[in-house]
């Protein structure tokens, strides 16, 4: 550990994820983890994940995506408890399809099941047609409450970010260049309002831009206690990653954008990196925290006068592909707040008052919370717990997997071509059968060295280590 952080923070570990039984088979209770948010009201507790359809998975029944909802009412004693308690969700919602992004909605009450809805995208286009849909987060199998499509050359475009405006009764959905405004009230119906980020020459003249926009695919999205709506955008090669901020929640024309400059990957390759992944408003609206992914930084912007960037939150630890999730949580009534995050580590940091500093910034508290990358680090609205998911980068795992599959097949060759050596009465004795064996198939030799079925097998058929939760108590 470079940072100077305090390795024992005072939490305590309350309550983990609930299995049905200890074997692997359990591993197909819960998918990864990608994402989790508290409901609005604080009264559970949100998670989506999703993993790789395996081949054959209609048979196996493996589903690619999945959203839970925990009910987090604990004991009232928990606090004093030794025991961990375990949570399981009270509702689940299983589905063939990558979700991208979801929301729950803004004026969520657990006692109001009116309320308790989630809104979900995708982000493939083609294929099964995917409209946005509203379903309720206690009763997920009660199917869509609403459906928003986005419809362009008759094809669903893709969604890859949502945003709930203050009030609750619109949402902006965040495409490629393009801004989406629908009304949540109207089912079935497309954007009341649509903007490109990067208008042509001719629009922008007509619009009266100042600024000249921004491309990429929107990642992220975030509305400040202004109403300022801030788009984060990026790509699989990093090329197109920049920032903008709108008004009048994604309404209005551009304040200011590309501000997230290349030339700082020039001077210093660990604070750029592949596209933005998560943008955070503080509670004044004056800063804006930036996540991206393969960055083992927080950048922390003033917008106020200008773009400038204030402090660097060092030490982060997310050098990976995979989208690690932050969270602010206030401290204090005179705007005092902390920054907490997760890191492929396994470990979580936090970072307090970072807008009352500058220059490079280190984490003040690490936690070891988990063995795999922690994709969300939420703290509650009562400052009371903490909830950490953590999940294993499927893309790393995806390749770590399939060296290994080639190394251990290679190993296993040569390991019993030396036995056969070795132990010359045992092979007399089963000589019979393994000469039938021979001769209805290749080789171990010809089979290692040309045929890849077996290594690819243990691949596709691999059960991936299973999603973890933990809620943490503080003092």
């Amino acid at each position: 550990m470079s940072d100077n952080a305090s390795e024992a923070p005072k939490l305590r570990k309350i309550a983990s994820l609930a299995r049905e039984s200890p074997d692997e088979k359990a591993d197909d209770e819960y998918v990864p983890f990608r994402d989790a948010q508290w409901s609005p009201d604080g009264a559970c507790l949100l998670t989506c994940g999703w993993q790789p359809l395996p081949p054959l998975a209609h048979i196996t029944g493996r589903k690619r995506s999945q959203l839970h909802t925990f009910h987090l009412i604990m004991p009232a004693d928990l606090l004093s408890k030794t025991d961990e308690y375990k949570v399981k969700p009270y509702s689940t919602y299983n589905i063939g399809e990558t979700i991208s992004a979801f929301a729950p909605y803004p004026g969520w009450d657990q006692n109001d099941p009116s309320t308790t809805l989630v809104l979900t995208a995708f982000p493939e286009a083609g294929g099964d047609a995917q409209p946005m849909k509203l379903r309720n987060g206690l009763y997920y199998e009660g199917g869509p409450v609403h459906e928003y499509p986005l419809v362009q050359n008759e094809k669903h475009l893709p969604v890859y970010s949502l945003a709930f405006t203050r009030s609750g009764d619109h949402f902006v959905a965040g495409s490629d260049t393009l801004l989406s405004i629908f009304d949540v009230r109207r089912n079935a119906e497309g954007p009341v309002e649509q903007h490109k980020t990067k208008p042509s020459r001719a629009a922008a003249r007509k619009l009266k831009y100042s600024e000249p926009g921004i491309r990429g695919r929107i990642r992220a999205l975030d509305i400040s206690p202004e109403g300022l709506l801030a788009v984060g955008t990026g790509d699989q090669s990093g090329a197109l990653r920049s920032i903008a901020i709108f008004a009048d929640e994604g309404r209005g024309p551009p304040i200011m954008n590309s501000f997230l400059k290349n030339d700082l990957r020039e001077r210093d390759p660990s604070v750029s990196g592949m596209g933005v992944s998560q943008l955070k408003w503080s509670p004044c609206g004056k800063y804006l925290y930036v996540a991206e992914r393969k960055s083992d930084v927080l950048l922390l912007y003033d917008v106020r006068a200008s773009t400038h960037l204030l402090g660097i939150l060092r030490g982060r630890n997310a050098t990976a592909n995979q989208t690690l999730g932050f969270d602010l949580s206030l401290t204090d009534e005179k705007g005092g707040y902390e920054i907490w995050a997760g890191g492929i580590d396994g470990k979580v940091r936090m970072w307090k008052d970072p807008h009352l500093k500058e220059a490079d910034i280190p984490a003040e508290i690490v936690l070891e919370a988990h063995t795999t990358p922690v994709v969300s680090t939420l703290v509650h609205p009562t400052r009371s717990i903490v909830a950490t998911c953590s999940a294993p980068d499927a893309a790393a795992a995806r390749l770590q997997l399939n060296d290994d599959s080639d190394t251990d097949s290679s190993e296993s060759d040569s390991s019993e071509s030396d036995s056969s050596e070795s132990e010359d009465g045992d092979e007399k004795e089963d000589g019979d059968e393994k000469g039938d064996a021979s001769t209805e198939g290749p080789s171990k030799d010809k089979k290692s060295g040309s045929n890849s079925d077996p290594p690819r097998a243990k691949f596709f058929y691999q059960v991936p280590p299973p999603a973890d939760l933990k809620i943490w108590a503080f003092p």
